[in-house]
């Protein structure tokens, strides 16, 4: 018999997890859900980006364990 579950790390108490948070901010973007082309692979790619450079620049220790 398997058993399958979420791993909490890095989710903290912001989302009902166990272990410790990264304290990062996320939020949606207008970008389209599948990129139709280069350009919108592009943009989503930078924000995505983006947001883990940001989130790594607050904890890089612990982003660097996740």
């Amino acid at each position: 018999m398997d058993i399958v579950t979420w791993d909490t790390r890095g989710y903290g108490e912001q989302f009902g997890g166990l272990g410790t948070g990264l304290p990062c901010t996320w939020t949606r973007l207008p970008l389209p859900r599948f990129p139709e082309d280069d350009a919108e692979f592009g943009r989503l790619a930078d924000a995505n980006r983006g947001y883990a450079e940001a989130c790594r620049a607050k904890d890089p220790e612990l982003f660097a364990a996740m």
